[in-house]
């Protein structure tokens, strides 16, 4: 957003405003959801076994 032309913006602007509603105060309440996922790639053979013999 920081790199658009103001005219740009303002446009951005205005059609998020037309798609989402506003509570009284002007506040737009939504639910977001997060997810996480930690993996491993496994080791090859060759490299476990080359630090086994060390």
């Amino acid at each position: 957003m920081a790199t658009l032309a103001p005219a740009d913006r303002n446009r951005v602007r205005d059609v998020f405003s037309a798609a989402v509603s506003r509570m009284p105060d002007g506040s737009i309440a939504f639910t977001a959801r997060a997810w996480a996922v930690r993996g491993r790639r496994p080791v090859r053979a060759e490299v476990s076994q080359a630090l086994s013999q060390q």
